[in-house]
């Protein structure tokens, strides 16, 4: 959609006038701008609704995420935590228009049993976030 101003010189600077004083002269062209898409997770282990169960094996207690994302995949963060805990992850590397990031947890806190594992995806226009409560299963080894 584009909208276009004709005004003649005279009529010009009777309707300036008024809009140089609020500082809204504008005599471009006027365009519609698609909006961004914005961030998706569209696959995560675990599925969106499961629990995360952790217990003593350091192999077994991994979650990911992927997103799709429209634009430059250049400016995906993604930040693991569980409470005030920071987590460090993996990046995984783009794939199409998709990015992921993986978070191993090789000795979990049993006080974490009941609280969430979250993920926040942020890029520079919009941000994501999944969560699982956490169930910390004591002695498998």
């Amino acid at each position: 959609m584009i909208a276009r101003l004709h005004i003649g010189l005279s009529k010009l600077l009777l309707f300036s006038a008024p809009f140089l004083l609020s500082g809204c002269l504008y005599l471009g062209e006027i365009e519609a701008i698609q909006q961004v898409s914005p961030l998706e997770i569209f696959m995560s282990y675990p599925e969106e609704g499961e629990v995360m169960r952790l217990d003593q094996n350091p192999n077994t207690n991994k979650a990911f995420v992927y997103v799709y994302y429209s634009d430059s995949l250049n400016n995906i963060d993604f930040r693991w935590r569980i409470g005030p805990n920071i987590l460090s992850s993996e990046y995984i590397p783009p794939d199409g228009v998709a990015v992921g990031s993986e978070v191993n947890i090789p000795e979990p806190d049993p006080s974490w049993n009941g609280q969430n594992l979250f993920v926040f995806v942020f890029d520079s226009g919009s941000s994501v976030s999944r969560s699982w409560p956490i169930e910390v299963i004591e002695g498998n080894e």
